[in-house]
């Protein structure tokens, strides 16, 4: 079914539309989890990738931790299999990695590597296993 989807507004972005233009290492944005479970981490790379010599390379690995500041308790659920090479070869992707989050806060780390590499439009969504339900409560 093409086009976006109700689902999509709804899940939960530890990399939300980045922009990441520099070599070197970043972390996405802290987010919840509700409810320890199997989770589907979803990196989707952007429809056009740059860099000067054609040579970016990206690294995204997802952590865990107890508290939102990530000084405690903090685990990793696994990497994405690195995307090197071309600039076209790494372009419109989706990867997908499963993994028992056990932790109540997540993040991904990005590495970036190359000659001036530019990732306009980076997500990674968290796919949970009801991640269309809301905690509103209604009589």
């Amino acid at each position: 079914m093409p086009g976006t989807l109700v689902r999509d507004s709804l899940a939960v972005e530890v990399i939300a539309g980045a922009t990441l233009n520099a070599a070197g290492t970043t972390n996405g944005t802290v987010k919840e989890i509700a409810n320890p479970n199997w989770v589907s981490f979803q990196l989707v790379t952007p429809a056009t990738i740059t860099s000067t010599g054609n040579s970016a390379t990206l690294n995204v690995e997802l952590k865990g931790a107890d508290n939102a500041a990530f000084d405690s308790g903090v685990v990793s659920y696994g990497r994405f299999a690195a995307l090197s090479g071309t600039d076209d070869s790494q372009e419109n992707l989706t990867r997908v990695l499963d993994a028992y989050v056990d932790k109540r806060y997540v993040r991904a780390t990005v590495i970036l590597g190359g000659t001036a590499p530019v990732y306009t439009g980076l997500t990674c969504h968290v796919r949970q296993p009801h991640d269309r339900r809301t905690r509103s409560v209604t009589a």
